[in-house]
C-alpha cells in the first residue's frame, strides 16, 4: 500500500505546525508530468512512491490487469521528490520508468506525493499594529520581551531570511535563504505570557535546510 505516514510522523507534525495541519496529496500517472504546488507558502514533501497501490487512482490500462498485487507493486521515492520540491512554490517532475524504478513491469503506475505547505512570508502588521521582532540565534536560550504585559504571536519563522543576522564563522553556513512556519508551536509556547524563555533547535523546530546556520524570528506584540 501507499507508504502511510506514521503515527510519530504526524504526531511531530501536529506538534510543529498545529493541529490545524493539512496534508495535500498530488497524483500524477505514468508519462505524464507531477506538478504540486502551495498557494500559500513552500512545499514539504513528507512522502512520494511510484507504482500503484489501489486499483482506482489513474486506472490508465491498468482495468484489464487485474491480477497485479497492490502490495508489491511500490517504489520509495520520498528523497528525490524532497529534493526537487522542498523549499519550492511549485515544481515539476517526469513520472515515468526512465526515472523511478519499476516495480512492477507492465502495468500503469502513478506517482503519489504527500506534502505539507509551510508559510513563508512574515505579517506586514500585528493585528493593525507594529509588530516587535526578536530573534534567537541556533542554540541559544533568550527570553522574548514583553514586561509585565502579555505575548500575542503572529508569526514564528526557524531558518534564514537575510545574510547578516546570526552569522556563522563558515560563510558557507549563511548562504542560503529558508523557511521553516513555527508561528503555531511559538503561540502554543508563549501566548498570554509575559515570560517566555525559548531555547531554539532542531530538535524542537522543523529544519527545512539542516546544512544552514539558522534562527528564530519571532513577530509579536504586548498587549
Amino acid at each position: 500500500m501507499l507508504q502511510e505516514l506514521t503515527f510519530i510522523t504526524i504526531l511531530m507534525l501536529h506538534c510543529q505546525h498545529g493541529v490545524g495541519i493539512e496534508i495535500f496529496h498530488h497524483i500524477a500517472g505514468e508519462g505524464t508530468i507531477a506538478k504540486p504546488s502551495c498557494d500559500q507558502g513552500t512545499i514539504k514533501v513528507i512522502a512520494s512512491n511510484y507504482g500503484r497501490t489501489n486499483k482506482t487512482a489513474c486506472p490508465g490500462d491498468f482495468a484489464g490487469q487485474p491480477q497485479l498485487n497492490i502490495d508489491t507493486c511500490l517504489y520509495d521515492v520520498t528523497s528525490t521528490l524532497a529534493q526537487k520540491c522542498d523549499r519550492q512554490e511549485s515544481c515539476s517532475h517526469d513520472v515515468n520508468n526512465g526515472i523511478f524504478k519499476d516495480a512492477c513491469g507492465g502495468f500503469y503506475k502513478y506517482l503519489n506525493v504527500s506534502y505539507i505547505c509551510l508559510k513563508t512570508q512574515a505579517p506586514l502588521d500585528c493585528d493593525g499594529k507594529t509588530c516587535k521582532e526578536f530573534t534567537i540565534c541556533q542554540y541559544e536560550k533568550k527570553a522574548i520581551p514583553c514586561g509585565d504585559q502579555k505575548i500575542s504571536v503572529f508569526y514564528a519563522n526557524y531558518g534564514r531570511t537575510d545574510l547578516l543576522t546570526c552569522p556563522h564563522s563558515n560563510a558557507t553556513l549563511t548562504s542560503t535563504l529558508c523557511f521553516s512556519d513555527q508561528t503555531k508551536t511559538v503561540q502554543l509556547l508563549c501566548n498570554k505570557k509575559n515570560d517566555c524563555k525559548l531555547y531554539v533547535s532542531s530538535l524542537t523546530y522543523l529544519d527545512q535546510c539542516p546544512d544552514v546556520h539558522k534562527y528564530l524570528a519571532v513577530y509579536y506584540i504586548c498587549k
